[in-house]
């Protein structure tokens, strides 16, 4: 895996995949590549994936509505994912 971000960080590896971070511990780190592991790596590939099928239909929402519009319902939306997201973590 080499595409850094939130994939990297130590956190999110000991939290979503134990068994990664475990191993990143051990393994050597070169300039391309931390470890390996294909599970983290299809991971990624859905993050890519999903930017992808994203830029597409909001390509399709502009052309119907306008870019402002457009602007204004991804801010929105955005709004309202922190929340939903910042909701899910904090304790109860």
């Amino acid at each position: 895996l080499c595409s850094g971000g939130v994939t990297t960080m130590e956190s999110f590896l000991k939290r979503f995949f134990p068994s990664v971070w475990e191993k990143k511990s051990e393994a050597e780190e070169n300039d391309y590549c931390m470890f390996n592991s294909q599970l983290l790596t299809t991971f990624t590939s859905s993050l890519y994936l999903a930017g992808l099928v994203s830029s597409l239909a909001a390509s399709r929402v502009t052309m119907v509505l306008g870019r402002r519009a457009s602007m204004l319902l991804g801010g929105c939306s955005s709004s309202v994912a922190s929340c939903l997201a910042s909701e899910s973590a904090s304790p109860t």
